[in-house]
């Protein structure tokens, strides 16, 4: 993690993030997070961008920012994809630059090399990925405009949409450009692969 310099009298840290989301990753923005409400910053304002990952991990980022003792912003600067779009919906206030774009799809399964899977394995598996999925739905219909059965079209369909319908689906509260006030205090996560 990056620091950078900024008067603590504007009680708002802007975080800059742009990478994949898995276990090292969360576990740096969760830290991170924590560490500045315990600073004493009242708002964390994410810059954020991700071609997203793990849906473990986005469902911890997504639990702990809605339970901290700080107002949650995020501003999609970019795209947010996959289990970003989770992550990002943590934001009590979300915005997107008039160029972004949110893609939405259905769980997969990644294996490495070949694998052979028994009925009680693929079973397990199924198990899995229906709760994850049940829990992406109960997001997106606690925190957009959608129903579930709009929320469960987004990610059978693997939809792209933009700014625009973003904002039209409660996804965004607004679209706008990025404007961090000079002097600001600023972080950037490095992320990890």
């Amino acid at each position: 993690m990056e620091s950078g310099t900024g008067d603590a009298e504007h009680k708002s840290a802007y975080i800059a993030f742009s990478g994949e989301i898995n276990g090292r990753n969360a576990e740096q923005i969760i830290a991170l997070s924590v560490q500045l409400t315990l600073q004493g910053f009242k708002r964390l304002y994410f810059l954020f961008s991700t071609t997203g990952g793990s849906v473990r991990s986005g469902i911890d980022i997504y639990n702990v920012l809605r339970g901290l003792p700080a107002q949650i912003v995020f501003h999609n600067v970019g795209s947010v994809d996959s289990i970003g779009s989770t992550v990002f919906l943590a934001g009590d206030k979300r915005y997107a630059c008039p160029q972004s774009a949110f893609t939405f799809h259905g769980l997969g399964y990644d294996t490495s090399g070949p694998v052979r899977l028994e009925l009680k394995a693929l079973q397990e598996i199924m198990s899995s990925m229906k709760s994850d999925q049940a829990r992406l739905i109960d997001v997106l219909t606690d925190r957009t405009y959608m129903d579930s059965e709009k929320a469960t079209e987004m990610l059978r369909e693997a939809k792209t949409i933009d700014a625009k319908s973003a904002l039209a689906q409660g996804i965004v509260h607004e679209i706008q450009p990025i404007a961090v006030p000079q002097g600001s205090a600023m972080y950037a996560i490095v992320t990890q692969a």
